[in-house]
């Protein structure tokens, strides 16, 4: 394929992932998390990240966020739009990626800096290609390139760190440049998500590793030179992570206390691969099965770049290797800490392995052949998907907040049982200041949303029958992880309810119960209070 061609085939492929992430950006009705960022950003800079202290990330997703919101306002569109940036814009660094470690480690060995054969850059061009496609057309990518979460955003700051460590290694001359563009990225992975930390040991370990390596083919090459540059890169690095770490040491022991993910085993492992290949809107027995396939090709692939190695199948081995040890040792020994949206830096990694491997072992116009059945398959899979969330007739939150507001006087409140469903009515409601968490304490804790509670938001569940007439009261059957279901107060009689699907099948429907408040008595109501204390 001429030069003209890549270039064409490049952008052509950056432009259909732009629209596969922009596509129906705003169909699906706001979910908590989404709706945790969107509350979390509407403090100012410092107070998110205080509060961010108090949650399970770091904060530089939702200080972006804020600004970002601040410039094109808090519609879903406009929210999700910035994933869907991110995520297009990863693309386009993963080309840059897969050629720049493939004509690196491919070019000749007497001067790193020569000119590139012309062989040369038609492989990296084809690695950096097939790469790009991959991560257009995954479902997984594309998925959290539509979320107001900070998944893409990290997928683009990681690949930003090893490309510059890559162009670092390729001009080590003159390498001040690239070394500041990784510094300022790896700083920005590891202030983006926790899981950045063990792709930043990875990186930083796998191009050192490379500049050894370098040294015994080019005799111009100094190693011991460049080493040096990359310890003190990634010194700098982490240097600009230390005021982080009181709140990270924080947060671990939350997770180690509460958290939602389940103790480690081989099959949670395995569930998170098959949902980096095959997301699925249910849960079925089928999915570990495929998790344990998917594994095992996994690791086929990442040992046969063990034959005859080059500089970039010992990147892609390891950029997924490490990574994944360290989650997976962690989990075993201390806090388990695996789920598959964790995954995204490690799901990237093997993608270039795949796009590596299939250049490895078959001719230029095979491997692309494959390349585009692998990115058909990918688009399938992604509509296999959105068909399974179905949010035309599954709009949850949003539909239940537009019923909601279309039958309740506007001096009535909608009572919300359930803190991961609170934020999202809130922010689909008409009038949000009428919305109020309604919940026992122990059922709002740091991962269901108290870091970006204010004082006196959540209320006590006597406030139901507080006012005379109606109350509003919803609930949801999804959601279970850290939720007990209150037990209502007395004087409240059941009239009717509405259920209304939510799109990912965890949130399960939203009920909206009507309820006749009849006030009861001075000594009845302390009668009723008494036992509902002793229950």
């Amino acid at each position: 394929m001429s030069r003209r061609w890549m270039k064409i085939a490049v952008f052509a492929t950056v432009a259909l992932a732009f629209v596969l992430r922009v596509w129906h950006l705003d169909v699906r009705s706001i979910w908590f998390d989404e709706a945790f960022s969107w509350t979390l950003s509407s403090f100012g800079p410092l107070e998110i990240i205080r509060r961010t202290g108090s949650d399970c990330h770091p904060p530089f997703y939702y200080l972006i966020l804020w600004g970002w919101i601040k410039l094109f306002g808090d519609s879903l569109w406009a929210m999700r739009l910035l994933s869907a940036v991110c995520g297009t814009a990863t693309v386009w660094v993963a080309w840059r990626v897969g050629k720049e470690a493939t004509e690196w480690t491919s070019s000749p060995v007497e001067n790193v800096n020569s000119e590139l054969d012309v062989e040369t850059i038609q492989t990296g061009d084809l690695v950096g290609l097939m790469f790009a496609m991959f991560v257009a057309s995954s479902a997984f990518q594309i998925h959290w390139s539509g979320e107001i979460r900070m998944y893409a955003m990290l997928s683009l700051v990681y690949l930003l760190s090893v490309w510059f460590g890559l162009l670092a290694l390729r001009n080590h001359l003159t390498s001040t440049k690239p070394l500041i563009g990784f510094v300022v990225s790896s700083a920005l992975m590891m202030y983006t998500h926790n899981f950045g930390l063990f792709s930043f040991v990875a990186v930083c370990a796998t191009l050192t590793a490379m500049a050894w390596w370098r040294e015994r083919k080019d005799a111009h090459f100094r190693a011991s030179r460049m080493t040096g540059r990359f310890i003190l890169a990634s010194g700098i690095a982490g240097l600009l992570y230390v005021p982080w770490l009181p709140y990270l040491f924080h947060q671990r022991s939350q997770v180690a206390a509460n958290y939602w993910v389940s103790r480690f085993s081989w099959t949670q492992l395995a569930l998170a691969w098959d949902g980096l290949v095959f997301p699925e809107n249910s849960y079925g027995s089928w999915q570990a099965t495929r998790g344990y396939v998917a594994l095992a090709v996994t690791l086929i692939v990442l040992l046969t770049l063990l034959i005859r190695p080059r500089g970039v199948d010992f990147l892609s081995l390891m950029l997924t290797a490490i990574p994944a040890t360290l989650a997976v040792g962690i989990s075993i020994v201390s806090t388990p800490i695996i789920s598959y949206r964790f995954f995204v830096l490690i799901h990237l990694s093997a993608l270039l392995a795949v796009a590596r491997d299939m250049q490895k072992w078959l001719e230029p116009v095979a491997a692309l052949a494959m390349a585009v059945v692998l990115f058909a398959n990918g688009l399938w899979i992604h509509h296999q998907y959105l068909a399974q969330l179905d949010p035309g007739s599954r709009s949850g939150t949003r539909e239940a907040m537009a019923w909601l507001d279309s039958v309740r006087t506007p001096d009535e409140n909608v009572y919300v049982l359930h803190s991961c469903l609170y934020f999202s009515m809130k922010y689909h409601a008409a009038d949000r200041q009428h919305v109020v968490l309604c919940t026992p304490q122990g059922n709002v804790v740091h991962y269901t949303g108290a870091p970006v509670l204010v004082e006196n938001e959540r209320r006590d569940l006597d406030a139901l029958t507080d006012t005379a007439g109606r109350a509003w009261v919803v609930d949801c059957t999804g959601f279970t992880a850290g939720y007990s279901r209150p037990f209502l107060p007395g004087g409240l009689k059941w009239q009717e309810e509405k259920r209304f699907s939510c799109p990912h099948s965890f949130e399960g429907q939203v009920v909206v119960s009507e309820y006749r408040v009849e006030h009861e008595d001075a000594s009845q109501a302390t009668k009723n209070k008494k036992n509902r204390g002793e229950r």
